[in-house]
């Protein structure tokens, strides 16, 4: 699976480097660009059929799918890790030398780039709702109905956990979705209508 990841990462580097010195500087809207690009490029490896190049090597479908979302996260993840380094460091240079302030700022990119990172996921789910319903009308409601019940649950969550007031719970409480839906993602893939007909 890593392979995969490693594969993808050296055949895009030139624009994850833009993508993720886009990140250091410009913080939250880098984050949300970073995200962006990560999806883009796996649409884009879809497009140009990448996928029928990793299915035959000795690799098995969980961990091409596995890859598929790895990939995209992991691109969000050095762009965050990029952006909370450069907010702790501006605000230790600007507030002076602090931790209280320097954490505070570092914190708040991380837990805004937890929140992107569900959305991201969320969004990769819906992709292979797409692929299975197969452009069907019914079966497209109800995978609509489906991603609308998971935003609707997770929504609820944060207004649950962030009643007692605590970021740190929202945070996990979102990455446990998050986690949740990656699972999901990975399990809609091995089971692809194209993988298992015939």
């Amino acid at each position: 699976m890593w392979n995969l990841v490693r594969l993808s990462l050296a055949y895009h580097w030139k624009t994850l480097l833009v993508v993720w010195i886009i990140a250091a500087l410009l913080s939250k809207l880098g984050l949300v660009i970073s995200a962006i690009v990560g999806v883009a490029l796996l649409s884009a490896e879809d497009k140009e059929r990448r996928l029928l190049l990793h299915l035959p090597l000795p690799v098995t479908r969980a961990q091409v799918g596995l890859s598929r979302v790895v990939f995209p996260a992991m691109v969000l993840g050095v762009g965050t890790a990029a952006s909370a380094l450069l907010a702790g460091l501006s605000s230790a240079i600007l507030v002076g030398v602090g931790a209280g302030p320097t954490a505070n700022s570092a914190w708040n990119v991380l837990f805004f780039a937890t929140m992107l990172m569900y959305l991201l996921q969320l969004l990769l789910t819906m992709g292979e709702l797409q692929v299975w319903t197969g452009g069907r009308f019914l079966r497209t409601l109800m995978g609509g109905a489906a991603v609308v019940l998971l935003l609707g649950i997770a929504t609820l969550t944060w207004i649950a956990v962030a009643m007692f007031g605590s970021y740190l719970w929202v945070a996990l409480g979102t990455a446990g979705l998050t986690l949740g839906l990656m699972g999901l993602t990975v399990s809609l893939f091995r089971r692809r209508p194209s993988f298992t007909s015939g």
